[in-house]
């Protein structure tokens, strides 16, 4: 689901799947697994991938487990920071053999494409740092 480009968004019931199985640690683990080798390599996914990627993580700091919330937190962040810069053109500029570079030369050449990731990582890192906000948010 976070990598089929057919899908454009998320549902809340596919959202909040995932989040149940966070309540389970070994789960837990690989599901944050994944998602930090998602955000960290973007140029290895297309920019859907990480926008729902985003979005999936921002459901999670919220809605999963205490230990989903404190790996979004402790793993997540640094990740989700730098991403408030992603540009398609001037990643694809600096790494032309990426699959990204790929996706942008058959999607539209050096437009860049990265908006939605970084207001989706400018909300999230938003969240994460105001920690009052967000233990309301989870203790609701």
């Amino acid at each position: 689901m976070l990598y089929d480009d057919h899908l454009e968004v998320l549902t809340s019931f596919e959202m909040n799947r995932v989040a149940s199985l966070t309540f389970g640690d070994v789960v837990c683990d690989e599901i944050f697994d994944l998602l930090e080798h998602t955000i960290q390599h973007p140029l290895e996914f297309s920019t859907l991938s990480i926008q729902k990627t985003l979005a999936l993580i921002h459901h999670l700091s919220i809605y999963a487990s205490n230990s989903a919330a404190n790996l979004t937190w402790s793993r997540l962040l640094r990740h989700i920071t730098t991403l408030r810069q992603y540009n398609t053109v001037l990643l694809t500029l600096d790494n032309p053999s990426s699959i990204l570079a790929k996706i942008q030369a058959i999607k539209g050449g050096s437009v860049d494409h990265g908006r939605l990731v970084r207001e989706e990582a400018e909300a999230l890192v938003a969240l994460l740092e105001d920690v009052t906000k967000w233990r309301e948010l989870r203790d609701v």
